[in-house]
């Protein structure tokens, strides 16, 4: 199978494949063998480009292709709510959307097609950026989370772009209430307040969205912990009240045997301090929170 033409697009439309060079049949050819899959009629998912990818993040972006897709065969539509987050490499503690979210104009048409929802409204030019296809801005998409979604994915999106630099609280409120009374608005709110990007990861911002949700103690981020030997490490989360370290462990954050080793001695070094260490990862979080807040709790008296 030859190349494909230089500067397709990952999702590429039947037309952009003509316009490159290529035959009608040369785009068949690449769908019959697997190189190319198709998304909806006339639109492709280039999957020859595509690296490896776990089935966490392969969910992930076939979900963005897929909008990606439905927003080339109908513009003027735009890519919002979790599939605008998935789209801008926002983060979501939860799995996709069960079906793209997009932004029709007001008066287009609304529904669900081909595993897409298509709703109206609005959308002022600000809110809107283009990345090939029209995307709702990055603060818009904060805001529209924070409206639609539970509290673990507000933070984790916000959080994400405040670190990033694409939006900061005092904006992203500014923003929220330019739409005025819209639905979930309140609920934005009291997720907005609380974004901070010194949080890392989403593990981490779904850590505070169950503290918050808990009422347990809100403890300091990102403190640096030192020893005779000099700099031991930051840590995630500090209870200086109660002397415990709290550590949001993300199944990829120690991968090989030495970082292992190393995350092990930094460990021992902070008990040395006179201070506990309490360790979770996502199942704790997940399915795992009933059983593991009591053990938190306890430790936080």
């Amino acid at each position: 199978m030859p190349s494909d033409p230089p500067g397709l697009p990952t999702v590429v439309t039947r037309a952009q494949a003509l316009a490159a060079g290529m035959t009608p049949d040369e785009v068949r050819q690449r769908v019959r063998g697997g190189h190319w899959t198709a998304l909806l009629p006339g639109t492709y998912a280039r999957r020859s480009t595509e690296p490896d990818l776990d089935p966490f993040e392969a969910q992930r972006v076939r979900h963005v292709e897929l909008c990606t897709a439905a927003a080339l065969r109908h513009p003027g539509t735009t890519i919002a709510f979790g599939s605008a987050a998935l789209a801008t490499s926002l983060p979501l503690v939860s799995d996709p959307p069960a079906l793209g979210q997009l932004i029709a104009s007001p008066g287009g048409w609304t529904g669900i097609r081909d595993g897409v929802r298509y709703r109206s409204a609005a959308l002022r030019p600000s809110h809107v950026v283009d990345r090939g296809v029209r995307v709702t801005s990055p603060a818009r998409t904060v805001v529209d989370v924070a409206r639609t979604h539970d509290l673990a994915d507000a933070l984790a999106c916000g959080d994400a772009a405040v670190r990033r630099g694409l939006t900061d609280v005092a904006s992203a409120l500014t923003l929220l209430d330019s739409l005025g009374t819209v639905r979930g608005c309140r609920r934005a709110r009291a997720a907005l307040v609380h974004l901070d990007g010194r949080r890392e990861s989403p593990l981490e911002s779904f850590s505070w969205a169950r503290f918050l949700e808990a009422g347990l103690p809100l403890p300091l981020m990102q403190e640096e912990f030192w020893d005779e030997d000099g700099f031991v490490g930051r840590v995630d989360f500090w209870w200086p009240q109660f002397r415990i370290v709290g550590e949001a462990d993300g199944r990829m954050k120690y991968s090989t045997a030495d970082a292992i080793y190393a995350e092990k001695r930094r460990e021992d070094r902070i008990r040395r301090l006179g201070v506990g260490v309490e360790r979770w990862g996502m199942p704790e979080l997940g399915r795992g929170w009933p059983r593991f807040l009591p053990r938190l709790a306890a430790r936080l008296r």
